[in-house]
């Protein structure tokens, strides 16, 4: 994996934290950052910067790629 920048780096940090957050408040989510791959039905491993995934079963509730969000700021809470 390529290093991040500092600026990327405090913002994916940021996102995970929040979604940790979140995964502690509900017993049924766990959040998991970029160092986590998921196997897609196509055979390929996507790797978000972070995702909240509800348990059981396991279903991703929304992938979020930092370099993907708008004018670099980090996206909206989704839940």
């Amino acid at each position: 994996m390529t290093p991040r920048c500092g600026e990327r780096g405090a913002r994916s940090g940021e996102l995970f934290f929040q979604l940790q957050l979140f995964a502690n408040r509900t017993a049924a989510w766990k959040a998991f950052d970029s160092s986590t791959g998921f196997s897609l039905t196509d055979g390929s491993v996507l790797s978000p910067d972070a995702s909240p995934v509800g348990f059981p079963p396991l279903c991703p509730l929304q992938k979020q790629r930092l370099s993907q969000s708008p004018a670099g700021r980090l996206p909206t809470n989704p839940f």
